[in-house]
Order: structure tokens, then sequence, then C-alpha cells
């Protein structure tokens, strides 16, 4: 097979992963919405008599620890979108920006992130501005310049975490429904 091929085939499989990532999150979003508002529907008026005894009771905990997973799983699925969204807009102009440099940029490899890594990137796109390059910028950039690997950085970070919360936004969900099971057999 030559380069050209190989590349197109990357290309559709990379198409084809991107659309199945938006179909799960969608999926799941819309799974867990529903089932809280079924949860809720079902629930016997369980929180609307909160009389604190000292008595343990194991449906109110299991119905709550349900809610709690599936918010989880909900706010995951908004981070999923809000990451996935900003990773494309930064990915889309760091290949402008490849595509207006006179002098060919580095793809240098980028370590694992963390979670501190992961929870700045959320909070630097949603609450500051990307620091985008300009056109008269991107033609006089260096070899290795610290702007574009920092968006590069970032990028990666958020492409990272976007496939991370999405298994842990399957995970809550699916913790929600067995602990809405459990809450039925403890009635």
């Amino acid at each position: 097979m030559s380069k050209d091929n190989l590349r197109q085939s990357h290309s559709a499989w990379r198409d084809i992963a991107v659309t199945q990532l938006s179909n799960a999150n969608n999926v799941i979003l819309g799974f867990a919405t529903g089932f809280i508002v079924f949860c809720l529907d079902k629930c016997d008026t369980i929180w609307f008599n909160l009389n604190i005894s000292s008595e343990f009771e194991k449906p109110k905990l299991f119905f709550g620890l349900c809610l709690l997973s599936l918010l989880f799983s909900i706010f995951y699925g908004i981070s999923v979108l809000v990451s996935r969204l900003y990773d494309f807009r930064i990915t889309r102009h760091i290949t402008l920006t490849r595509i207006r440099s006179i002098n060919k940029l580095d793809y240098d490899e980028f370590e694992s992130s963390n979670m501190c890594n992961r929870i700045n990137a959320l909070f630097q796109i949603i609450f500051k501005e990307i620091p985008f390059i300009t056109k008269d910028k991107a033609e006089k950039l260096e070899l290795k310049n610290k702007e574009f690997n920092e968006l590069r950085k970032l990028s990666f970070v958020l492409g990272e975490s976007t496939w991370l919360w999405l298994k842990f936004q399957v995970f809550c969900f699916l913790l929600g429904c067995l602990f809405f099971v459990s809450y039925l057999f403890s009635k």
C-alpha cells in the first residue's frame, strides 16, 4: 500500500472515530437525562419526606447514589462535548498556522496528561481567551515556537481528556443504573 493510500485510510478511520465518539456521548447523555427523570418519577416521593432519623435506610442511600452517579455522568458528558469542540477548533487553528508558516514546524510528542492538566485545560478554554496565532505572526514563526507548542499541548490535553471523560461518563451511567436496581430490590 502506498503512503497516500495509508493517509486516506487513516483519515477515514479518524473521521469514523470522531463520529462514533459524538454518537456515544449523545446517547449516554440522553440516557442519563432520561433515566434521572424516570428515577424521579418512580421514587415514591423518597426525598420529599426527609425526616432525619437515626435509623439507616438503604433505599434512600441507593436512590441518592443513583442520582449522584447520573449527575456525574451528565457532567462528564458535557465536559466531553466542550473539550471536543475546543479541541477541534484549536486543531483547525494549528493546521492553519502550519500552512501559513514559512518554516517547517515541529511535530513534538507530549507526555500523557494528569488530572491537574485536564482540569486546567478545561478551565482555560471556558474562562480564558485562547491565544490564537495571527497570520502575520504565523509567517514569522520559528522552528520551536513557545506559543505554538502551548496551543498544541492544550489541544493534546483536550483530546486525551475527551476519551478519558467518555469512559467516566459511561462508568457513572452504569453505576447509576446499578444503584437504581439496588434501590428497587431494597424497597
